[in-house]
């Protein structure tokens, strides 16, 4: 006679979890040890220690357990029988830390020698820790300094939890780098900590710090560092996650050659002007045209298909004719629709380029102060006559103006050709505004160019003037020395 028996199956399986101390040390959640039941798809963190609780049908006597890992890339093989000292419904598998992916199959045998039909797969994937990411910028401050500059250093960080520490870290030319502390603070996003300091190359030469002169090259990066402890392999030490921004390099010129540089880019950015002014007259042409298309039927057909009308006959059947009648009014709505797109997608344009000269324009005031640069009167008229204006032109008479423009094409079906003419000249009327307070600006903007050349013109006379004087100085003395041989 034959007694079947039930085959050993694990009916629950529970993971004990320690979470390490990288994650209890953050702030932003409580971890410590816990008991989880184990399902599908499980993720914990890296550097997890990780059990297995398992409860059985029956009484067990041993468990065959396979381990897979995955460590930098490779699979870790380990195989152990966990023997029980008398046979339990429930047991232990020994923990082990999660570095990487861990697959685990298990196979129970009861008391009574028999072992299970089937392997029983557990998986269970990591969750890496990633290196702090870093964001550097400086406000008001671009490609090249004066010796005297001050750096507004402003870095945003993002990590998964805490950060350690931050630094700002500068190189002068070739020499070693020099770390300063960055103090932190929290972000209004939550997920980010901002790091604000300044750097005053003047105050540090002051105190007699070493700081860049001019010709050379000044490097800035910020660091930061998690508390991330956790070792790539088991038999390898911790490895410590430093994250690091893009480096920025910066230029120390002398306040002559600053200055040169500030000119070339204001006139760059007077070429802008001058481009979206001419496209600003394009743009009014266009919305002429667009109030020719948008006489009536009877108008048009006399502008556009006079030749047409001639060699019709005029006696027409009336269904012909209304049927052209409804034509034409379709050809003239298509007309009309595509010039209101095509005038929407150029106040779109030009709206980006003014906000792009208006960006340049206040960059180049903040770079003024922070270099130092003792010029009231170029600041004054920078930000006076030009960014002030440019803000303001932006934000009062272009924003209802651009709303107008982009409101021709979803309301052209709902207007009468009397309103979409009346909405048309108002249009025109503002895009002339626009043009002339436009030009007010940009006249400020060559005015001053043209006196930067005449004062380039009359540095150059000076240079060759205090030249020739070098060598004339020179040459009397070599007369001199001549006479007394």
């Amino acid at each position: 006679m034959l007694e079947t028996v039930d085959a050993p199956l694990a009916v629950a399986t529970y993971v004990d979890v320690q979470y390490p101390t990288y994650l209890q040390r953050s702030t932003k959640t409580t971890w410590g040890n816990e008991r989880l039941e184990f399902r599908n798809g499980m993720r914990l963190p890296q550097g997890t220690q990780v059990g297995f609780w398992i409860r059985a049908n029956k009484p067990i006597r041993k468990c065959d357990v396979m381990q897979v890992r995955g460590v930098e890339s490779q699979d870790a093989t380990t195989q152990f029988t966990v023997e029980l000292e008398k046979p339990v419904t429930e047991f232990a598998i020994p923990s082990t830390v999660l570095l990487g992916n861990l697959f685990v199959e298990i196979r129970l045998w009861d008391d009574q020698g028999l072992c299970a039909t089937r392997v029983q797969p557990l998986v269970i994937a990591a969750t890496a820790d990633n290196v702090p990411e870093i964001d550097l910028v400086l406000e008001g401050i671009s490609t090249a300094i004066t010796e005297n500059a001050k750096l507004p250093i402003r870095s945003k960080i993002k990590d998964d939890y805490d950060l350690k520490e931050a630094w700002v870290e500068t190189i002068i030319d070739e020499q070693e780098p020099l770390k300063s502390e960055l103090q932190l603070g929290t972000s209004g996003d939550g997920q980010s900590q901002i790091g604000q300091m300044d750097i005053d190359l003047k105050a540090m030469r002051e105190a007699g710090q070493s700081t860049p002169a001019v010709g050379s090259t000044y490097w800035l990066a910020v660091g930061a560092t998690d508390y991330f402890d956790v070792p790539l392999s088991p038999d390898a030490a911790p490895i410590e996650h430093v994250g690091r921004s893009t480096p920025i390099q910066l230029s120390v010129v002398s306040q002559d050659q600053f200055l040169v540089l500030l000119d070339r880019r204001e006139a760059a950015m007077r070429r802008r002007l001058e481009q979206i002014i001419s496209e600003l007259g394009q743009l009014r042409d266009l919305l002429v045209l667009t109030n020719k298309n948008n006489k009536s039927p009877q108008e048009t057909t006399q502008e556009t298909t006079q030749e047409d009308a001639s060699a019709r006959s005029a006696e027409r059947p009336q269904a012909e004719e209304q049927e052209s009648k409804e034509s034409k009014e379709q050809a003239k709505a298509r007309i009309l629709l595509l010039r209101s797109q095509q005038a929407a997608a150029q106040v779109a344009k030009s709206e980006g380029e003014l906000k792009g000269v208006l960006s340049e324009i206040s960059l180049l005031v903040s770079e003024l102060i922070n270099n130092r640069i003792d010029s009231k009167d170029r600041r004054d008229r920078l930000g006076d006559k030009i960014k002030t204006p440019l803000s303001n032109l932006i934000d009062t008479k272009w924003k209802p103006f651009a709303q107008d423009i982009e409101g021709f094409e979803t309301s052209l079906a709902k207007w009468s050709p009397e309103e979409f003419a009346n909405k048309i000249d108002s249009a025109i009327a503002q895009n002339n505004e626009m043009i002339v307070a436009l030009n007010a600006i940009l006249a400020d903007m060559i005015e001053i160019q043209d006196l930067n050349e005449i004062i380039d013109r009359v540095r150059g006379l000076l240079d060759q003037q205090s030249k020739t004087l070098d060598r004339t100085k020179q040459e009397q003395k070599k007369s001199t020395l001549d006479l007394l041989k």
